[in-house]
């Protein structure tokens, strides 16, 4: 069963998110390349953006919430290597044509996906250390990091949604779905009755060897040779 279509733009998007013009003014089309911190322009935000091929002629405008450019930049300047945007701005279309919910903090321009190398540990480092780069995480306004790493890639997810209840940001790791979980549990208990089976034949080969040697000794005293 197919999605209602909805907007482009979420109606409810928070009145702090700031707006901003793609394209440049005719008679140029091109998109305006302006910074939104030192190291990341608009330019890399709209590239990395994911709205659906239908949406493409009117996405003209994308939401960003100004602490995500200035958070990113003070992981840049934490790293001292270039990040890169996987994602920021996605339309609750692509959501649906990606067999998601629909409710990513993505889709209020809330959200940004972060890559790079040495930025996961980092991030790691800072979360359970809880250092200065955390601390000026939290204070920026940065409520949710979600760590990725494992062989699906390496990068980390953060937005603005409200902190914790104690004022922390609340970090998590991404986990394997539940179908892929299944499947290890099957694989785990597959390999185990493979390995019962093998042992109990070896049990059962052994003792039946063991009582024909035992009846060889045991009628006429005759010397069993062993070969090599």
């Amino acid at each position: 069963m197919q999605n209602p279509k909805q907007p482009l733009y979420r109606p409810e998007i928070p009145a702090n998110i700031e707006w901003h013009e793609i394209y440049q003014a005719v008679p140029f089309n091109g998109i305006i390349n302006k910074d939104l911190a030192p190291n990341f322009t608009l330019k890399e935000a709209v590239e990395a953006s994911f709205v659906t091929q239908e949406e493409k002629p009117h996405f003209t405008r994308i939401p960003i919430d100004p602490v995500l450019p200035k958070a990113a930049q003070i992981i840049r300047n934490a790293l001292q290597r270039p990040i890169y945007l996987g994602s920021t701005f996605r339309s609750m279309e692509w959501e649906f044509y990606r067999k998601r919910p629909g409710t990513s903090r993505h889709t209020y321009g809330m959200a940004w996906d972060l890559n790079g190398e040495g930025l996961v540990d980092l991030i790691i480092d800072a979360t359970n250390s809880k250092n200065e780069l955390y601390k000026q995480l939290r204070q920026l306004g940065i409520g949710f990091i979600r760590i990725y790493k494992d062989e699906a890639g390496n990068f980390i997810h953060m937005d603005t949604r409200p902190q914790l209840s104690n004022g922390e940001i609340h970090v998590t790791y991404e986990k394997k779905n539940d179908e892929e979980i299944g499947w290890q549990k099957v694989d785990f208990w597959a390999g185990v009755a493979v390995f019962i089976t093998i042992a109990t034949t070896v049990w059962q080969v052994g003792k039946f060897i063991y009582k024909k040697v035992k009846k060889k000794w045991n009628t006429g005293g005759e010397q069993i040779e062993y070969t090599s």
